[in-house]
């Protein structure tokens, strides 16, 4: 996976936590590997990204702004690039 974190790279077996630091949080562009069962996808405003999840191999996408969430596996990701959200999206 290639994790990128407001333009910077981060190594993907790094244990790192990402809390939102503007009114509106995170944009997660995510894009799956061809057989990971998933389409790629965009998670919008995120309070916290947690990469490698509790040492779990899984990367954290949570929203308190929706009252959502959810985990990936990492070996299912081919890219993840985080930047700030702009505005409120209607949905996660």
């Amino acid at each position: 996976m290639k994790l990128t974190y407001l333009g910077r790279e981060i190594h993907p077996e790094t244990n790192v936590e990402k809390l939102k630091t503007n009114e509106f949080g995170f944009t997660a562009k995510v894009t799956f590997n061809r057989n990971s069962g998933y389409t790629d996808t965009v998670f919008n405003n995120l309070t916290e990204v947690h990469n490698n999840f509790k040492n779990s191999g899984s990367i954290a996408f949570e929203s308190d702004l929706h009252g959502t969430g959810c985990t990936r596996e990492i070996r299912d990701i081919k890219t993840c690039d985080i930047t700030l959200a702009t505005e409120m999206a209607e949905s996660y």
